[in-house]
């Protein structure tokens, strides 16, 4: 996601997202990686906004792809690159991930 912008989780923000297939990115007020996402990215992003466990989202980012399969592979892609760039596991909340696939 060299481009994508943080965009703060906010009503108004959150009514701008399209409803496509892609990967999404949730950030804590650091903005640090704490979830990494493919799917229909409005319906996503909206669910871990409401969900009581990611009471530390305060920004997004996404990137559409029109293609589930092409967000799975950018979503397997954003996983290794965050392994590799903080030497540790997955983030926070991708934790019930147990792993990454090729």
């Amino acid at each position: 996601m060299q481009q994508a912008t943080w965009l703060k989780i906010s009503p108004s923000n959150l009514k701008l997202i399209p409803d496509v297939i892609g990967v999404y990115v949730i950030g804590n007020t650091s903005k640090k990686t704490i979830y990494i996402g493919e799917g229909r990215i409005k319906d996503r992003v909206k669910a871990h906004v409401k969900n009581p466990k990611f009471t530390d989202a305060a920004y997004f980012m996404i990137e559409v792809t029109n293609s589930k399969r092409r967000a799975q592979q950018r979503e397997r892609a954003l996983h290794r690159a965050y392994i590799k760039k903080y030497n540790t596991g997955l983030p926070k909340h991708n934790t019930h991930l147990g792993g990454v696939n090729q």
